[in-house]
């Protein structure tokens, strides 16, 4: 006998990763930096990959993507360019994974906002 703790279907999400993807020069030596690294270390797992900034990862139901998408657009129009500091590098030990250190307060509040329209 298979006991249900709720009697309900099981939710359609889709996950969704929204990301920053520098543009001009901090893009050209951010890549000048992972060739660099690809050919000192030899590591190419992920030198594919555009260079970018990770704002948000999260599920979402797929019936609230267009307004995921009208709030993103709101959003973005609203806000003012910034200028990106990168602070240092680092990986994450269980894929290796190279990441660049950022703390910009425009990118904490992209973040927070992101999180508020995720909660409506």
């Amino acid at each position: 006998m298979q006991l249900t703790l709720f009697d309900r279907e099981p939710l359609d999400l889709k996950d969704y990763t929204i990301i920053i993807i520098p543009k001009g020069k901090a893009f050209e030596h951010i890549s000048s930096f992972k060739q660099e690294y690809l050919e000192k270390f030899k590591a190419a797992q992920y030198i594919s990959s555009p260079a970018h900034i990770t704002l948000s990862t999260f599920p979402l139901k797929e019936d609230r993507e267009l307004f995921l998408l009208y709030y993103l657009e709101r959003l973005l129009t609203e806000s003012q360019r910034f200028t990106i500091n990168i602070q240092d590098f680092n990986c994450f030990k269980n894929s290796g994974l190279l990441f660049l250190n950022v703390s910009q307060p425009e990118i904490m509040s992209l973040q927070k906002e992101i999180v508020k329209v995720l909660r409506v």
